[in-house]
């Protein structure tokens, strides 16, 4: 039997790889697309050849339904995320999974009282460099890690983003869209929790936009006493030859890895092979090359529901991600630290 996807809501340019993810996996069928805005709906049809829903209703209704995708307007994610979950459907979704800790809790437990999986493209993980680095890790070449430095540029592009970003209380702020990629990464390496975060998001470049937060960053402290830091912002020049050079800068007690995605822009490598270089108290500068994935997200998503065997990136990495961006959101509006222990009382 093939497992049987819908896709609900289709505001967000990523909602293009992640169906083309779904049809390329072995076994799957997708039994309908709906969106309320006809013209994403029509961008979605005119290029996979799958069939638009007349409504959510209808898929969510529909017993041979598994999976539920959304690339939805981020603020409107939670409440189509629990009517699927109520529904009995898995979920798959564009980050960011919500915009609020509320959400978030209320997501955390019907997912969990459900016994359902949720999934969050968070695709860092899957990439060579960023697999070579975890390596490193795992095998002790920097002794214990004590910070995980995170830098996320992106191009804006204004005229190619659709205009809810530009509303705060849509958008959910820099930090819950692009800093979750770090928060996960940096949880990865580090095998802790945040236990408090400190963070700022403003308008530096934007005036017309004046609710828009183009720069963010984020320090925390994990539970294995390590430290993480993260700034992202959408200040990539536009003489760049790439959309965002993000790096990862990764300190253990004894040596370093350093993690540049896009290439080095200066070097003339910019766009090329990403770059891992590593050094530590035994062995001198050294640069590695990537490890492929054995399979892209999505397919390690959907063998955990059909397989059984557990995805690499679990409901707990989804939960605990999200929680630390959106710590980070009420920090910046609050102008304190916030800590693990009050994000569960929204």
């Amino acid at each position: 039997m093939p497992l049987v996807f819908g896709i609900v809501g289709c505001r967000h340019g990523h909602v293009f790889s992640l169906i083309k993810e779904l049809l390329s996996a072995p076994n799957t069928e997708c039994a309908g697309v709906f969106d309320s805005d006809r013209d994403s709906l029509r961008a979605v049809t005119s290029r996979f050849p799958v069939r638009a829903a007349e409504s959510e209703t209808e898929l969510l209704e529909n017993p041979d339904v598994t999976l539920i995708g959304t690339a939805e307007i981020n603020r409107k994610k939670a409440p189509l995320i629990l009517n699927a979950l109520n529904a009995g459907k898995h979920v798959i979704a564009d980050k960011p999974l919500c915009t609020s800790l509320r959400e978030l809790n209320e997501i955390e437990r019907t997912a969990t009282e459900k016994r359902l999986k949720i999934g969050l493209m968070l695709t860092e993980r899957f990439g060579p460099a960023n697999r070579r680095m975890k390596q490193l890790v795992s095998d002790g070449f920097v002794g214990h890690v004590a910070n995980v430095m995170c830098w996320r540029p992106h191009r804006l592009g204004r005229a190619t983003r659709p205009d809810w970003m530009f509303v705060d209380d849509l958008y959910g702020g820099i930090l819950v869209d692009l800093a979750v990629h770090d928060a996960d990464i940096i949880r990865w390496l580090t095998g802790g929790n945040f236990l408090e975060i400190t963070a700022y998001q403003c308008n530096m470049g934007n005036p017309a936009d004046s609710d828009f937060s183009d720069i963010g960053v984020m320090l925390g402290r994990l539970s294995t006493g390590a430290t993480g830091f993260v700034r992202t912002d959408w200040f990539t020049p536009a003489t760049s030859p790439v959309h965002g050079d993000t790096r990862f800068l990764v300190t253990g007690t004894t040596g370093m890895i350093e993690v540049r995605t896009s290439g080095d822009l200066w070097g003339g490598e910019a766009g090329k092979e990403p770059q891992v270089l590593f050094i530590s108290d035994t062995q001198p500068a050294t640069r590695f090359d990537g490890i492929e994935p054995e399979q892209p997200l999505v397919h390690d998503f959907l063998r955990s529901i059909t397989g059984g065997s557990p995805a690499e990136i679990t409901n707990s990495d989804v939960f605990e991600a999200t929680r630390a961006t959106l710590m980070a959101r009420l920090s910046s509006k609050l102008g304190r630290t916030v800590t693990r222990s009050e994000s569960y009382l929204a």
